[in-house]
């Protein structure tokens, strides 16, 4: 009996439309499950124009089997863009073959801001990421792509920075990306008033029993954000606390404690 050989791998440019993509994901079989949330990012990314190819390729075995790039091909779907990616065509048809696939991992937002040479990286790339979540008009179903948390930390890199030591000082009493969030809007109305809550609310001392800031400090301490359902409802709920204790001390209203709803951002700071 004479061996088969083995085709060569080809690999080339081609053009990807919606069509091609959907036909393409009908050959597969053996991937991973997909990450809705995953698609959703790659889509939006394609549909802003924001979508750039970083050499990770469209792979089929030599029985045509469909073995890697589901999402980017899902996005494609789901956009409704055609784009050229690089594709390898007749690779082993061997089990072999997948496992070696997907071992190294997208880099994410934070470890990009982190090649700036910042050490907290993530920590912004999360606080960017949420406030402009709580920006959106539709706040639930909107995640920003890596584009436009970019463009925001190089925009105003100096504050994000600020905000995220500030942060990351505050950590044991609420979660660095609604607090983060809450600073960069309250900084905006005054540098001066926001150094003097932030301070009361870290350390606590000297402040009246009646003092917002103090039924805020309480209430984050007590876990009262944290007793709901899920991450996203505890972020906003101390989102919406902070952002109701800065009113009620701006406007110099006593307050022996604080309550917040996670129904929607509240953007009203005074």
């Amino acid at each position: 009996m004479i061996a088969t050989k083995n085709k060569e791998p080809n690999v080339s440019l081609e053009t990807w439309t919606p069509a091609k993509a959907q036909e393409a994901l009908r050959h597969n079989t053996k991937n991973r499950r997909l990450q809705n949330k995953v698609v959703e990012r790659f889509a939006n990314e394609m549909k802003l124009g924001e979508w750039r190819a970083n050499g990770e390729s469209i792979k089929f075995d030599a029985s045509g089997r469909f073995i890697d790039g589901q999402h980017r091909l899902n996005a494609i779907v789901k956009s409704g863009r055609t784009l050229d990616l690089v594709t390898v065509r007749d690779l082993p048809a061997e089990d072999s073959t997948f496992a070696t696939i997907d071992v190294g991992t997208k880099r994410t937002t934070g470890a990009i801001i982190g090649m700036t040479g910042v050490k907290s990286g993530s920590a912004i790339a999360s606080i960017i990421r949420f406030y402009k979540q709580v920006n959106a008009a539709s706040w639930h179903h909107y995640t920003p792509t890596t584009q436009q948390i970019l463009s925001a930390y190089q925009n105003e890199s100096e504050k994000w920075n600020e905000i995220t030591t500030r942060a990351w000082s505050i950590r044991n009493i609420i979660r660095k990306p609604p607090y983060g969030a809450f600073a960069y809007l309250a900084m905006s109305r005054s540098i001066d008033s926001f150094n003097l809550f932030h301070e009361s609310l870290k350390t606590g001392a000297g402040l009246e029993f009646d003092s917002p800031i103090l039924a805020l400090r309480n209430y984050l301490l007590n876990g009262n954000a944290r007793r709901r359902s899920n991450n996203e409802a505890v972020r906003l709920c101390e989102f919406n606390a902070c952002v109701k204790a800065w009113n009620h001390w701006r406007s110099g209203n006593k307050r022996q404690s604080i309550k917040a709803n996670e129904t929607k951002p509240n953007l009203d700071l005074i």
